[in-house]
């Protein structure tokens, strides 16, 4: 084992107390970055503790976790406040005790880390869960990340009960292709029925106004020029000019 803090004497005692015990072998005292990531490239501890209320604690922990990314690192005396709790994680801490723990509760976290496992507080846990919570993906954030606009316009006709011919009605569109829309969008929601997919947009929590809002305005295109598949367009009409003097269909 491998301790590291800034004050030698604190950290000679606790070496020589855990000697004591018999469980542990301290094998060497680190009191700077430097002096950590050349004895852990040097000794090769099985873990390392850190006193985290010494300044720089998280370089240290970041460091170590560059020389060698699979060494457990047990934070000692980590502040109860869940920002700080957080950081300590997110720097590469697999252990936590907390100012108060005692050195059954110091070896139990030893040994929980040297297999794996994580032993904390509840605090601890709790305020690390929060943290997965808040970066996992909500579901409104897996459909629009997923599927491009008119998919999700799609998607909300297919939620409304529209067949294929009346998707393309509604988009003014071609039945081939909304037939090609719908079969991607369930494609890439991995469902094989469109009943499966409207559920998904359910669950999902969101409306017409949200679809709407990831759409955004659709493009003056084919649709919206042609006659033929836009009925708000009288037949009789003369055909619109696209971009370059091309007369669409």
């Amino acid at each position: 084992m491998l301790i590291v803090g800034d004050i030698r004497l604190y950290c000679d005692g606790l070496g020589q107390l855990l000697a004591r015990n018999g469980q542990v072998r301290v094998i060497a005292v680190a009191t700077s970055i430097d002096e950590t990531v050349a004895r852990v490239d040097e000794d090769r501890p099985d873990v390392i503790l850190v006193d985290m209320a010494m300044s720089g604690s998280l370089d240290v922990v970041r460091a170590t976790r560059g020389v060698r990314p699979a060494l457990p690192i047990i934070g000692l005396a980590i502040p109860e406040s869940e920002p700080e709790i957080v950081a300590c994680a997110e720097a590469g801490v697999s252990g936590y005790m907390q100012r108060d723990g005692t050195l059954d509760d110091l070896l139990e976290a030893v040994h929980g880390a040297l297999g794996g496992e994580l032993r904390c507080s509840p605090r601890v846990a709790m305020a690390l869960l929060r943290r997965v919570a808040a970066l996992a993906p909500g579901p409104e954030d897996q459909l629009s990340g997923s599927l491009t606009r008119r998919e999700l316009e799609v998607l909300g006709l297919i939620e409304s009960g529209l067949s294929n011919k009346e998707i393309a009605g509604r988009l003014g569109i071609e039945p081939s292709t909304a037939k090609n829309h719908v079969h991607r969008v369930l494609e890439k929601l991995g469902v094989h029925r469109r009943t499966e997919a409207a559920a998904r947009l359910r669950r999902a929590g969101v409306g017409p106004r949200w679809l709407t809002r990831q759409r955004g305005p659709e493009p003056l295109g084919e649709s919206s020029l042609n006659p033929r598949l836009n009925p708000s367009i009288p037949q009789d009409a003369p055909a619109a000019r696209m971009p370059g003097g091309t007369v669409p269909g």
